[in-house]
């Protein structure tokens, strides 16, 4: 059993009330090589029993638990992604590979998850990550080696604006 796609629009709002509903879910791989995607769910919105690639397309996702869990692996080639979850973003039980795209994820508050949680290994081998969240589990990126990144922890909650600027 897989689910692949191969192109297309979905538009996928699951889960009401106390039914709980995953907007994609697979008890094989899933396999997104292009497509439009806006997926709200009260639980998982991406949910697969094994491994999750995305070769190209838009995903907007909006959940009450995770963004994107896989029981496998997950591995993004390329692809704009905005995810909006109140569990973890990005939830790979193996490794998290990102070797191109544009991913933003907007976190949680609760202590038992991270904009970005793996159980192997975090790569970012291309693209951008754009992670904030408020929560205290933070898990870094494996190989820091080949890109900038920035991590920061607040005391208390912050509402004003903050900027990131470059000596110039």
């Amino acid at each position: 059993n897989k689910l692949i796609i191969y192109d297309g629009e979905f538009v996928v709002n699951s889960g009401n009330g106390e039914l709980l509903g995953k907007s994609l879910k697979s008890d094989g791989n899933i396999f997104i090589n292009n497509g439009k995607f806006e997926l709200v769910s009260n639980d998982d919105c991406i949910h697969t029993n094994k491994s999750f690639m995305i070769n190209k397309g838009f995903v907007n996702v909006t959940s009450l638990d995770d963004g994107i869990h896989s029981d496998d692996s997950i591995i993004i080639n390329d692809g704009i992604i905005y995810i909006d979850a109140l569990g973890d973003g990005i939830d790979g039980n193996g490794s998290v590979i990102i070797n191109n795209g544009k991913i933003y994820i907007d976190g949680n508050a609760n202590d038992g998850n991270s904009v970005i949680a793996y159980d192997i290994d975090f790569f970012v081998n291309g693209g951008s990550v754009i992670a904030v969240y408020s929560g205290k589990m933070k898990q870094e990126i494996s190989d820091k080696l080949k890109l900038y990144s920035i991590s920061f922890d607040l005391e208390k909650a912050y509402n004003g604006e903050m900027k990131l600027l470059d000596k110039n």
